[in-house]
């Protein structure tokens, strides 16, 4: 077996194994460029849609759960949903209505 045969049956394991994720990535396509609002996010043939996350476990649209080792390249280094910085979150954002201003802010400095 080549090394593009061997490439082959690894894409169509992952088709096989993601239909959700193809038919939103089909629908995002549509509307999107290159079907996502960020480069690295896409990767071929579509990338995974994620629809649950808690620490450092991630859950696709099809139920699959996977290991997330980016956990964002830095920003989640804590995990998903880390009890501590969701609670200090929802109290910033009681706090100011709001996490976007669209131009800079105090909250950028706290």
């Amino acid at each position: 077996m080549t090394s593009a045969d061997m490439l082959a049956d690894a894409i169509a394991d992952y088709r096989t194994a993601t239909p959700g994720s193809a038919a939103l990535f089909e629908k995002a396509a549509a509307r999107l460029p290159a079907g996502v609002t960020s480069n690295v996010k896409f990767y071929a043939p579509y990338p995974l849609y994620m629809t649950h996350a808690e620490g450092a476990r991630v859950r696709d649209v099809d139920g699959r759960e996977y290991l997330d080792y980016c956990l964002a390249f830095g920003p989640l280094m804590t995990g998903h949903g880390h009890p501590r910085v969701l609670e200090v979150v929802r109290a910033e954002v009681s706090r100011v209505d709001t996490v976007v201003f669209g131009a800079p802010s105090v909250l950028e400095l706290r």
